[in-house]
């Protein structure tokens, strides 16, 4: 498939649903890199896992996709400040020191975490996603699990966690008695804890077990 066709079958498959991103393909891209660049810049990953786009993903040259941080394998990275976004079956593993920030984006994929020192992560998990984040020093993670996601939270040290979870997402903390987490569940989540250093809320069927 040509550049050309893979640009106009998204702009077909699309049409009704993101006019904005359509407008910058019809006038704007002119590679894929451009392609993809403009779907990152409207910050909604979901776009990309629930409206087609994501099928359309095999077309594009790996060069391409890794450059701009979409990744369907195993993958080692360190010191991230930018987004990464985990295809199905990918695995992450990432380590962020210092005052390193970055996002991490899964669908359906393994992501192993260690935060270090001030560092920082923001994790949105899709689909079966498996997430696990262990958050030493002053580190920060603000997590939100959707669908069948299973996450772990190991904390370590004066480590925050922020978790929000959605569906029927899954998530164990294990804590250190100076980690602490602040917890927000939603549909039917579920949250075990070892620990009475977790501040959570639980609305509709979601469930907090300690």
């Amino acid at each position: 498939m040509t550049f050309e066709e893979l640009k106009y079958l998204i702009i077909d498959s699309q049409r009704k649903i993101e006019i904005n991103k359509l407008f910058f393909l019809f006038v704007k891209a002119q590679s894929y890199i451009d392609i993809l660049r403009i779907v990152k810049s409207e910050g909604n990953y979901r776009w990309i896992f629930n409206n087609g786009f994501r099928d359309l993903i095999q077309y594009f040259p790996v060069d391409d996709l890794e450059s701009e941080g979409f990744y369907n394998r195993e993958v080692t990275l360190s010191d991230m400040n930018t987004d990464i976004i985990l295809l199905e079956n990918g695995t992450l593993n990432l380590t962020q020191n210092n005052s390193s920030r970055c996002r991490v984006i899964t669908y359906a994929a393994r992501a192993y975490i260690t935060l270090n020192n001030t560092s920082m992560v923001e994790i949105e998990s899709n689909r079966r996603s498996v997430i696990s984040v262990t958050a030493n020093s002053w580190a920060y993670a603000y997590l939100t699990a959707r669908d069948t996601s299973q996450t772990t939270l190991n904390g370590n040290d004066k480590s925050t966690f922020m978790f929000n979870g959605w569906g029927n997402s899954y998530t164990t903390s294990n804590l250190q008695p100076e980690s602490y987490v602040n917890a927000v569940l939603n549909d039917s989540a579920k949250i075990i804890t070892n620990t009475q250093n977790i501040n959570a809320r639980n609305n509709d069927k979601s469930q907090i077990i300690s």
